[in-house]
């Protein structure tokens, strides 16, 4: 009894949190700011989309050697791809968590993470 208890406890356990994951925003259930901050983005990646021009901000941790090969990595990208630039955000291990966790809660991550 009650081992079908815990297997019964657990299936809905797993079940209630993947309900939680899989969240959508219908286009009704937004609030104002967020409407007008969608609303902002669409019409800048409109913008950027009718004359070519793009700018993605990108994320990433590591030491100074793996910030100046990653900065390497955007700025050749850049140079292939006319129109296409990259806001950088170089961060250490434990700060890089810090800032994604402020990002996300302000609705602004990066792009590229």
């Amino acid at each position: 009894m009650k081992k079908k208890l815990a297997v019964v406890l657990a299936a809905s356990m797993a079940a209630v949190s993947l309900a939680a994951c899989g969240g959508t925003a219908e286009s009704g259930s937004t609030t104002g700011a967020d409407s007008q901050t969608t609303a902002g983005a669409a019409a800048e990646n409109t913008t950027a989309a009718a004359s070519g021009d793009a700018s993605l901000t990108v994320a990433w941790w590591g030491n100074q050697t793996r910030n100046e090969r990653t900065q390497a990595a955007l700025d050749k990208y850049s140079e292939l791809n006319p129109g296409v630039t990259f806001d950088g955000q170089f961060s250490e291990w434990s700060d890089y968590w810090n800032k994604l966790a402020t990002a996300a809660a302000g609705h602004s991550l990066p792009d590229v993470i």
